[in-house]
């Protein structure tokens, strides 16, 4: 009998192992190439000066596979200083392939500004990432000063590649295709390559489009518009203002289901184009956009008359995208509403729609300010409308959270529990976490991550968990309130990190900027472990605990005792602290964090102690509460 309560405590407090790497160390600096960056609290009022207008005329020749592009843009120096030049991205193509391949051409056969001919430069490009150089810089014959604008009219096409080899069907999306200016902020050019899967930074500019395609074509797109059928070509107009971007789809075999939704009294047209085969989740998409939307609308109204969503074929090789009031997802065909990846999913994009859209960031330098707010406030959207998340096992899809391994022999559970456990907020994402802790520090630019995982972790995992994070410690309405505050503030804006930082942080106590700095402004871990409980003379228990991380995070200590629980309060500096208290009741356990406030402790094993192992009933305490970052720690590998 000893023997088995021994295994049921090594099973219920199990350590665990992460794998640590070196620390990503890659100071390398876009300023090599002298390009200018952003001052920290730069603002432009777009609303009310926007800078430059696109007028682009488009049409796909079915024949070749190509786009033929005519495009004038007017650019406006809006401030007093002199402009010389201009920073511009080109977009590239291959001979015969996608314009997004490695081997690039760069597309521009003729540039001229004010009706002049003008040269251009490339400007050399030596990071990884980037798509060779599509950068170049402009010289503008006599300049351009204040409050004067330039034309700017270029010609080009771009040779496309068969997206499917087995079949006619076509599907495009078309990102970085047309040429843009680079947004000019407090006298300076921030401007960059075009990224292999980063967004490109653009200002919010005006935008006038024609495209013309085959009758058997249908297009997906940001702005409003309006469209034609003549002589088997389909024209559409389209007029968006005040978005940084603009994005199209264009494809030959999808679905399109329509539908009229009220969201606060305003009417959105909602078009949806979805694959045969997945008709079924069309009310789901209906149902998501409107629940998500409505919750949305706490922080400002949706300024957009349509919302479009596009299924992503399997042979579209895109991931999901967010654009001015057009969504894609690459969803499964097998998709259970108990897996909520259809909803979460759906969430993340939408919740783009308010801090990727309607508020501007770096996304070249700080990403995680647009993807990470988007993950957080989708957490927050999918619980609050389906419910929790619990773990689950399908032939479709898992989370690997199967339950307790109460005895085993070489590895083989003899004894095998399964039950549903609710995935706290976060969890979706923890493994992420721990195999990317190399990349964690927020206040690394977004370029110079290596790999798209790597990306992912570091913009969208990490922030996600230190929002929730810090959510729990300033308080849930605290935080929505300070939030709400950010967008408002930055609404049809140019925000960055420290922006974001410094509403988060007024009015806070010391501690919490501490806290601040510790989660987004460097690659600190945390953990924290209770090492020993020991029975000193009479009434006294002495509880040794300690920092094993470099991380530093306030901690409550909950002493459960035969009768009641002692909280005690620690500051989670030293590396090692003694707690003595007095009591007549007999110590049973020990646990830290019990409110799960620190999503980002490396091993939650170690958090409880339990001075005798006759006390099934701290056992069975423990285990309830420790159960889910257990089994996910157990199975996935940790630290300890």
């Amino acid at each position: 009998m000893r023997i088995i309560k021994t295994l049921i405590l090594l099973s219920v407090f199990a350590g665990v192992t992460l794998l640590g790497n070196l620390l990503y160390t890659n100071n390398a600096d876009l300023n090599n190439r002298k390009i200018a960056e952003a001052k920290p609290q730069a603002n432009l009022q777009l609303n009310e000066k926007v800078r430059t207008h696109y007028k682009i005329d488009v049409e796909y020749q079915k024949t070749s596979n190509t786009l033929i592009v005519n495009e004038t843009i007017k650019w406006k120096n809006i401030d007093s200083i002199k402009v010389d030049s201009l920073f511009m991205n080109i977009p590239t193509s291959s001979k015969g392939g996608s314009y997004k391949h490695s081997k690039l051409t760069y597309l521009i056969s003729s540039l001229k500004i004010n009706g002049e001919e003008v040269a251009y430069e490339f400007l050399p490009n030596n990071e990884r990432g980037f798509i060779d150089s599509s950068l170049i810089s402009v010289r503008i014959p006599n300049g351009v000063k204040g409050n004067e604008t330039i034309e700017i009219i270029t010609k080009f096409s771009i040779v496309l590649s068969d997206e499917s080899k087995w079949s006619d069907a076509k599907f495009y999306n078309f990102e970085n295709w047309y040429v843009t200016v680079s947004p000019f902020i407090d006298g300076e050019f921030i401007s960059f390559p075009t990224h292999n899967y980063i967004a490109a930074f653009l200002e919010y500019s005006n935008f006038d489009v024609t495209i013309k395609t085959p009758e058997e074509y249908s297009v997906a797109l940001s702005g409003e518009w309006t469209s034609k059928n003549s002589s088997g070509i389909n024209l559409y107009t389209i007029s968006a203002k005040n978005i940084s971007r603009f994005n199209w789809f264009l494809f030959n075999e999808l679905n399109k289901y329509s539908k009229r939704v009220n969201i606060n009294s305003k009417e959105i047209i909602l078009d949806i184009f979805i694959q045969d085969g997945k008709d079924d989740y069309t009310e789901r998409y209906v149902d998501g956009v409107e629940k998500y939307l409505q919750s949305l609308s706490s922080f400002g109204s949706y300024p957009f008359k349509r919302f479009t969503i596009v299924d992503i074929p399997n042979y579209g090789n895109v991931k999901n995208k967010s654009y001015p009031n057009l969504i894609a997802l690459n969803t499964d065909f097998i998709s259970p509403v108990k897996t909520q990846k259809i909803e979460y999913q759906l969430a993340l994009v939408i919740a783009e729609q308010y801090f990727g859209t309607l508020i501007n960031s770096n996304s070249i330098k700080e990403a995680w300010l647009s993807k990470g707010l988007s993950s957080f406030v989708a957490e927050k959207l999918v619980r609050a409308h389906y419910g929790n998340l619990y773990a689950y096992f399908n032939v479709a899809d898992y989370y690997p959270i199967y339950g307790l391994h109460f005895m085993s022999f070489a590895g083989i559970p003899l004894i095998y529990i399964v039950s549903d456990q609710v995935i706290p907020e976060g969890g979706r994402y923890l493994k992420e976490y721990y195999t990317n802790l190399t990349y964690t520090d927020l206040s690394t630019p977004s370029y110079i991550l290596p790999n798209y995982e790597v990306y992912n972790a570091a913009t969208v995992v990490k922030p996600q968990i230190a929002l929730l994070t810090l959510e729990k410690i300033m308080g849930e309405e605290k935080f929505r309130n300070k939030l709400q505050k950010y967008f408002k503030m930055f609404s049809s804006k140019y925000a960055s990190a420290n922006d974001f930082g410094k509403i988060i942080m007024n009015n806070c106590s010391q501690a919490n900027r501490e806290i601040y700095n510790e989660l987004f402004k460097s690659d600190k871990t945390f953990d924290y472990g209770i090492k020993s409980i020991e029975k000193g003379d009479g009434n006294e228990y002495e509880i040794l605990v300690e920092r094993i991380e470099n991380g530093v995070m306030p901690i409550v200590i909950s002493v459960i005792t035969e009768t009641d629980t002692i909280k005690l309060n620690w500051n989670g500096k030293e590396r090692f602290k003694v707690f003595s208290i007095n009591t007549d009741a007999e110590v049973i356990s020990a646990e830290l964090d019990s409110d799960n406030k620190n999503l980002l402790d490396l091993n939650f094993a170690n958090n409880s102690y339990i001075v005798d192992e006759q006390y099934w009933g701290s056992v069975s305490y423990a285990t309830r509460v420790f159960f889910w970052f257990q089994n996910a720690l157990m199975l996935i590998g940790g630290k300890g």
